[in-house]
């Protein structure tokens, strides 16, 4: 964490990839690579190497060093490597640096899952290797599964788009439910006058009942 004024500055792997590299490759791929986007991309990654991928292993810089990352943080590797897998399919040049970088990752986060009784759960710093670090749970598992998943990227194929056989079409009234109750029409005379009635016999009997609880 670095100071910015009166703030502290916090550095997370889901978050730049999914607001920063995540949005330039699918820029570069409907720009058909322009070199605008092209070299963004490009930086974006180098970026991205070089503070959340030293020595090519995954490294959650904000909380990992002393494992004070919290429920969420321990997950954070599980979106950062599936979104470089998938990138790769937007942007194709990318795929030599980022296989690197998840294949060492994968081998790396394999060999800390040999914690607990079971010998089998995954910890956090998959920089330790086989030294596992003590922690355990399900963010430390979705990391791992993700890691090692996501080097299977080229076996599958991008995303599909309108032109490639996407079918998805857009609906504004998605996760929402017709109402169930008819409209209703407006009060007659007849209604007020009911509503009226009804009113005054209510008032007519709670005084009745306050005045003989007086008694």
């Amino acid at each position: 964490m670095k100071p910015y004024g009166p703030y502290l500055r916090s550095l997370y792997s889901y978050t730049v990839y999914v607001l920063a590299s995540q949005d330039g490759r699918l820029t570069c791929h409907q720009t058909n690579g322009s070199s605008l986007w092209y070299n963004r991309t490009e930086g974006m990654l180098n970026r991205t190497l070089e503070v959340f991928f030293p020595n090519n292993i995954a490294y959650e810089v904000t909380c990992e060093a002393q494992l004070l990352c919290n429920t969420d943080m321990l997950s954070f590797k599980a979106y950062l490597t599936r979104w470089m897998a998938q990138s790769t399919k937007m942007a194709p040049f990318t795929f030599d640096r980022i296989k690197t970088a998840l294949e060492a990752s994968a081998t790396a986060a394999a060999l800390q899952c040999s914690g607990g009784a079971n010998g089998r759960m995954c910890g956090l710093s998959w920089s330790k290797g086989a030294d596992w670090d003590g922690t355990m749970g399900v963010g430390q598992q979705m990391a791992a599964m993700e890691v090692i998943q996501s080097n299977l990227i080229q076996h599958v194929q991008a995303p599909l788009t309108n032109s490639t056989g996407g079918t998805s079409l857009g609906n504004p009234s998605a996760g929402t439910k017709p109402n169930p109750l008819s409209p209703t029409d407006p009060p007659t005379i007849g209604d007020r006058a009911g509503a009226g009635v009804l009113t005054t016999v209510v008032l007519l009997l709670a005084v009745l009942m306050w005045s003989w609880m007086a008694i």
